[in-house]
């Protein structure tokens, strides 16, 4: 329906037009107008979005820093390691590692005591 109305009036020049018409006119030339909007709408939240992420990051780098730097970790989970291999000896679990989510669990059986 608009692009019929914008027909009727193409050969009007754009300064006759009122301001709603010409933006649409201009709108109508351009590729990909919904996308090119959504971009429009998102550059904004692009900066908060941005920084959010990088304190994120952050967080995560210095957190790995720390856990590479550690002489402790190395050695607790040597121990956890032994303690589960001596536990689940001659069993179906019996196996030459563990998983990092069972780390939670033996922290709260330690809670428990």
């Amino acid at each position: 329906e608009e692009q019929a109305a914008l027909q009727e009036v193409a050969d009007v020049d754009d300064d006759a037009l009122p301001t709603a018409e010409r933006f649409f006119r201009f709108m109508s030339d351009v590729p990909c107008p919904e996308q090119k909007v959504a971009s429009l709408m998102f550059i904004p939240e692009f900066e908060e979005t941005a920084a959010t992420l990088q304190r994120d990051i952050g967080v995560l780098v210095r957190a790995c820093e720390e856990v590479h730097k550690s002489s402790k970790l190395p050695q607790i989970l040597r121990i956890i390691l032994a303690v589960g291999s001596v536990l689940n000896r001659n069993t179906y679990l019996s196996s030459h590692g563990f998983r990092l989510s069972s780390l939670r669990k033996i922290a709260e059986m330690r809670a428990k005591k």
